[in-house]
């Protein structure tokens, strides 16, 4: 009995120090989350109100409408990891109720439009390239709707162009480091040959969390995505890219062909058995049809 209560008492000693080390790693990630996003962006006030944003290269400008949810570092964490962007000057803004942009600078995809236009004009930027991710296509087609003079082109990636029902996208942040090795195992998988993943991976997951700084952005674009009023896509003007991938399951294909036979000599690109998450599966496909485009339109 009592040999059985030493090894009863060892078990014991071994699950809380387990315990304690998961707690001491999962603070410490999250911990590093909050300082890297305090410390890579910066706060620009315009007509719209605060807006948060981070840059990234330089050349042509090129404004991201981040996905849902997301934040700035959705994009800044990709091209730290794969070493992208040469030529290019991302600017990054965090939609609104995102990170450290407040909801009141823009509910709707309209108002965030405005919003990317006011930024622009604080930043002295006259024209962009404007790329599209996810949730953040329709805030993108409502600036190249209302503002096509300051539109040099539009890429539209994995986008959702048309309204869909709102579930529940955004895990808690103990949820979120629990999964990160496991979609990098599942993505290495996927994309052997491709070094870049397992940094490409972190990178991804990451900008899920904090939840807490992402809820207020996300709870939005899942109200504003389930009622999207039906976008004149025949009124777009500018050169457009649209990659879609042909087993998401998160914006259905039939959706990027429907904005394709819209979009006057817009291009569809689809890529063959991707997922929602070709980003990181397919990212060099990507990359070369986007650096393609924009050579092609160099506004």
């Amino acid at each position: 009995m009592r040999t059985l209560a030493r090894i009863g008492l060892v078990l014991l000693v071994v699950a809380l120090a387990a315990t304690a080390a998961a707690a001491a790693g999962f603070l410490a990630w999250r911990g590093k989350l909050e300082r890297n996003l305090a410390r890579n962006s910066r706060i620009v006030a315009t007509a719209r109100g605060p807006i948060e944003m981070a840059e990234h290269g330089e050349g042509r400008p090129i404004l991201v409408s981040h996905g849902t949810p997301g934040g700035y570092d959705a994009t800044l964490n990709y091209l730290e990891a794969t070493g992208g962007g040469a030529g290019l000057r991302y600017i990054l803004p965090s939609r609104p109720g995102y990170l450290k942009t407040p909801l009141s600078v823009g509910r709707t995809p309209a108002e965030q439009a405005e919003a990317f236009a006011a930024l622009l004009d604080r930043l002295g930027v006259e024209r962009v390239a404007i790329l599209a991710v996810s949730g953040g296509g329709p805030a993108a087609l409502e600036f190249a709707l209302a503002h096509p003079d300051r539109c040099s082109a539009l890429i539209l990636e994995e986008a959702v162009t048309v309204g869909q029902p709102a579930t529940s996208s955004l895990p808690g942040d103990l949820i979120v480091w629990l999964e990160r090795p496991l979609a990098a195992a599942g993505w290495r998988q996927q994309s052997p040959d491709d070094p870049a993943v397992p940094a490409l991976s972190g990178a991804v997951m990451d900008a899920l969390a904090p939840q807490a700084l992402r809820a207020a952005g996300t709870a939005n674009d899942l109200d504003q995505l389930s009622r999207l009023r039906a976008l004149p896509l025949d009124r777009v003007s500018c050169p457009t890219l649209i990659i879609h991938g042909t087993a998401d399951q998160a914006v259905p294909l039939a959706s990027a062909r429907q904005a394709h036979a819209m979009i006057a000599g817009s291009r569809l690109v689809e890529l063959q058995g991707a997922d929602h998450m070709m980003v990181v599966t397919r990212r060099r496909e990507i990359d070369a049809a986007i650096n393609e485009f924009l050579s092609q339109h160099p506004g």
